[in-house]
């Protein structure tokens, strides 16, 4: 947990984004838009990649968590964290009638469903990140589901899924992942603030999985989640609902980083990478993913040829042009400078930088970089001191 003061800062840093988003040129009436278009082009681009996160259960490992029956009873499972290595748990209101509660110490998670499924707290989905933090099902999972079905993308989910059931999991991506340390990197912006009324949205079929599944990315706490639905061909209407309530209790004990450190130690948590997001929606612009330091973007096309990426980020101040970059374009006035791998642009007091990805073909030219540079005049950047 941070200090008393630090809590505060964070306080008034959020209250001043809020207030800064008030003046964002963005009319709200897109808002909803622009996070359909983010949840289908990345479902595209996972399909694109075979880079789908998918479950694979450790044998055995069934209901290690704590839970928590009506009545207040508590059957001892996985122990808490060590004092000091997070925030307390949130308090848990009483279940459902004919509902538990099953809470994840490890994880800091807990979520709520009927007493009847089944629940696996250490499903080895075989990802260092996103990391998966549990699996439900409406019928006992099965043990010891062994390799997968390549790509990383076992046959776990099929194997499991009732043919009138439904089966779910929830993953976490952590600041790490963004990073692209490890697995696959993501874009913050592409998480909508979670709600309790989760809308599953229409389903996808990622080619490993092999079956259509509902794919819905949020955030809750500072921390960002996956989860993935599956629903048997048979399944009634009820147990659609019965899914959607047990996702919407769920509850995350806030994230050991804050924002103003998640911006400090990486660029695209801060709010220059938000903005970047906004001109990469106002072009029409694919998103691929995120690095640390730069959002990775590239022209909308069936194939989604990856060598036609580009990468995108921003900084302040210093010579323009700096050295070995001559004119490449003037956009409305803007003049546009190149290198032949990188472009570069001063835009609301923001160096915007281009870089071609694998080949410098990939860097926006003529009518696209026309669309970008006047994106990034349109989209007003509000700076937070």
């Amino acid at each position: 947990m941070t200090d008393e003061s630090t809590g505060t800062d964070d306080r008034i840093l959020g209250e001043r984004l809020r207030a800064a988003l008030v003046l964002v040129e963005a009319p709200l009436p897109d808002l909803d838009r622009v996070v359909a278009r983010a949840r289908r082009r990345r479902a595209r681009r996972m399909a694109a990649a075979l880079a789908v996160a998918a479950v694979v259960l450790a044998a055995g490992i069934t209901l290690p968590l704590t839970v928590l029956a009506p009545g207040g009873e508590q059957r001892p499972a996985t122990p808490a964290p060590a004092p000091g290595t997070g925030p307390r748990p949130a308090t848990l209101p009483a279940p459902r009638s004919g509902w538990v509660w099953h809470r994840d110490s490890a994880d800091r998670v807990a979520i709520q469903t009927p007493a009847a499924w089944h629940l696996s707290a250490d499903p080895g989905f075989g990802l260092a990140q996103p990391a998966g933090l549990f699996a439900v099902g409406t019928r006992p999972l099965p043990a010891g589901s062994g390799g997968g079905g390549g790509g990383g993308c076992p046959a776990f989910p099929v194997k499991a899924l009732p043919h009138d059931g439904a089966l779910f999991w929830l993953l976490e991506y952590t600041e790490g992942s963004a990073a692209g340390a490890t697995g696959e990197s993501f874009n913050p912006y592409e998480f909508p603030p979670f709600s309790d009324h989760l809308e599953l949205g229409p389903t996808v079929t990622p080619e490993c999985i092999g079956q259509p599944s509902h794919h819905v990315l949020f955030q809750q706490a500072g921390r960002y989640f996956q989860v993935d639905v599956l629903f048997g061909p048979a399944a009634p209407r009820s147990l659609r609902a019965a899914v959607v309530t047990s996702l919407g209790s769920l509850r995350a004990d806030p994230s050991d980083v804050s924002p103003t450190e998640q911006c400090q130690h990486q660029w695209v948590f801060c709010p220059e990478a938000a903005w970047v997001f906004q001109v990469l929606n106002r072009t029409g612009l694919f998103h691929w993913g995120s690095t640390a330091t730069a959002i990775q973007a590239g022209p909308q096309d069936p194939k989604l040829d990856p060598s036609r990426k580009f990468d995108l980020w921003t900084t302040r101040g210093g010579p323009l042009p700096p050295p070995r970059f001559h004119r490449a374009a003037v956009v409305d006035g803007i003049a546009v400078y190149g290198d032949g791998t990188q472009l570069l642009w001063r835009m609301q007091g923001l160096n915007v930088w281009v870089r071609a990805e694998q080949r410098p073909s990939a860097l926006p030219r003529g009518a696209m970089l026309t669309k970008l540079v006047r994106a990034s005049r349109a989209v007003r950047f509000v700076h937070i001191p």
